[in-house]
């Protein structure tokens, strides 16, 4: 009897179903930073500046998504 025998299930990642994409707004700052940086960099400016913008950029898409979960969720039908 071989090892595969006793196991339940065989480590097979052709066979692994796909996981849902998870995209969460608290990595927008972060994410939109690294691609500022890259942006920044491809276009022959400072990576800093690219970062900084993308960083507040994300900061202002997280501000707005919580006063739209705010707004809607202290709305009274």
């Amino acid at each position: 009897m071989s090892y595969l025998d006793t196991e339940e299930e065989s480590y097979s990642p052709r066979f692994r179903e796909p996981q849902p994409l998870q995209l969460s707004l608290a990595s927008a700052p972060t994410t939109l930073a690294v691609l500022g940086m890259n942006l920044a960099k491809s276009m022959g400016f400072s990576p800093m500046i690219g970062g900084v913008a993308g960083a507040a950029l994300g900061g202002v898409i997280l501000v707005l998504a919580d006063q739209t979960r705010s707004s809607i969720s202290t709305h009274k039908y």
